[in-house]
């Protein structure tokens, strides 16, 4: 079984009382069917969980009395995809059937310059830099989350995130897919030249559609098709404002377009 504590796109962090349930309910399984079922907790974004109010994150190898927990970490958005993986030594033996550990650069094991590089900036700089880029991410999402709700209003039916990691996924009042107006209007392809310019203009805005993160047919059409996703990592607040202001345009657009068919 695997486990991502910390979900994208929405974003929505696994609570300590969810984690612990999970492992109670595998333990139960291998004890009633006598098989060893590995649980791997995907602890990507869990260091970036910046909402200080939120209860700490417990690891989930502090409920295992039953050897079925594993807890995968990664630098991968900072060091080549370097990774770490928290068990007891017999138990990756078992389940991987490894026979040995080789430190090299191929197989499991990253490069030892990379782990050099690493264990370097954990050692002098990691508790430094983790403080300043969620202080960081903090702010952003605290200003970007009372622009969206000042802005979108009755235009947003729900939104997800701002707790961890950098994005905010998004419920609209109206579709998001690539076919649909909204999507038209950020992208300058309505046909209409008075909005999509002389075609030398760049699309408006760029967003991953709620459709495209979501497998279920069912789903994908009545809820994934009104999403999108918004991250808030790397542009700058104001021009998130503006990406804001582009979308309340957007969703106006589709309405009107959505009457005048009618």
């Amino acid at each position: 079984m695997y486990i991502v504590t910390v979900n994208n796109p929405s974003c929505t962090i696994l609570s300590n009382a969810r984690r612990k349930e999970i492992v109670k309910l595998i333990a139960e399984i291998k004890i009633k069917y006598n098989v060893s079922i590995p649980v791997i907790f995907d602890r990507a974004y869990e260091d970036i969980i910046h909402n200080q109010e939120l209860e700490p994150r417990i690891s989930a190898l502090s409920f295992d009395d039953n050897n079925v927990v594993f807890e995968v970490g990664t630098f991968s958005k900072l060091l080549l995809r370097l990774l770490e993986l928290v068990m007891c030594y017999r138990r990756i033996l078992k389940y991987l059937n490894l026979l040995d550990q080789v430190v090299s650069d191929i197989g499991f094991s990253a490069p030892l310059i990379n782990q050099e590089i690493t264990a370097w900036l954990l050692t002098h700089y990691i508790k430094t830099q983790l403080q300043f880029v969620n202080s960081a991410y903090r702010e952003k999402a605290f200003v970007l989350s009372e622009f969206l709700n000042a802005t979108l209003e009755h235009r947003l039916i729900n939104m997800y995130g701002g707790d961890a990691g950098f994005y905010f996924y998004m419920t609209l009042c109206v579709p998001t897919h690539k076919e649909s107006s909204f999507y038209k209007f950020l992208s300058r392809t309505t046909g209409n030249v008075e909005i999509d310019g002389n075609g030398e203009k760049l699309p408006r805005l760029i967003y991953i559609p709620g459709a495209i993160c979501i497998q279920n047919e069912d789903l994908k059409r009545s809820l994934g098709n009104y999403q999108l996703r918004i991250s808030y990592g790397f542009e700058l607040i104001e021009q998130l404002k503006q990406a804001v202001v582009l979308i309340r345009d957007a969703v106006d657009y589709a309405l009107m377009k959505e009457l005048s068919d009618k």
